[in-house]
């Protein structure tokens, strides 16, 4: 806490109220500086990481409220598993879809698995063509197999394999799921 031009800056509140409440003929505002997003963000990965799930799950709500999309994400990452706090999907769903509202292509995945988890293919597959719409590689191989699979659309093996190739060669998928598409089409083409 210091003192500039009769303002008082402090990070926290605590301490800024202390100050102030013993100074306050001679302050004229309270200033409180909080940590930046980003900085809690780092704190909060760091205490998954170490296993300390219960603080994880407090600095990712704290960063989440202050409007971290990563954070938005992880929230209901933890809400959806019970990772320091009880399962519970409603919360995890409603984080997922403020994280996709600011254009995180894996929150609509993730809403996509939980209408999956409750076996509503059609909504499932809408989710993850969200997914597409923003670029997501691994959510092209999964709408792929629910189209192979005729899961909340109908079967369409060309379809499937269209989704596929593009997935093979998308800058936003993880080496797994390109090598899934990758063996998804070998398989398709072996077919034809």
């Amino acid at each position: 806490v210091y003192k500039r031009q009769g303002i008082y800056i402090g990070t926290a509140w605590d301490q800024a109220e202390s100050v102030y409440s013993g100074y306050h003929k001679y302050v004229d505002h309270v200033i409180v500086m909080r940590k930046p997003a980003s900085e809690i963000e780092l704190e909060a990965h760091d205490a998954w990481e170490k296993g300390e799930l219960e603080s994880a799950f407090s600095l990712f709500c704290q960063c989440a409220e202050l409007g971290q999309v990563g954070c938005m994400l992880d929230l209901g990452y933890f809400y959806d598993e019970g990772l320091g706090v009880g399962i519970d999907k409603e919360k995890a769903m409603a984080w997922y879809r403020r994280a996709y509202r600011r254009g995180v292509s894996a929150a609509a995945s993730n809403i996509a698995i939980l209408y999956r988890e409750q076996r509503r293919h059609r909504l499932e597959r809408q989710w993850i063509e969200r997914a597409v719409a923003l670029g997501d590689g691994d959510a092209e191989v999964h709408l792929a197999k629910l189209y192979l699979a005729g899961k909340g659309a109908r079967r369409s093996k060309a379809m499937a394999k269209a989704l596929l190739t593009k997935a093979t060669t998308s800058g936003k998928i993880t080496e797994v799921s390109r090598e899934e598409a990758a063996a998804l089409l070998r398989e398709l083409e072996g077919e034809y």
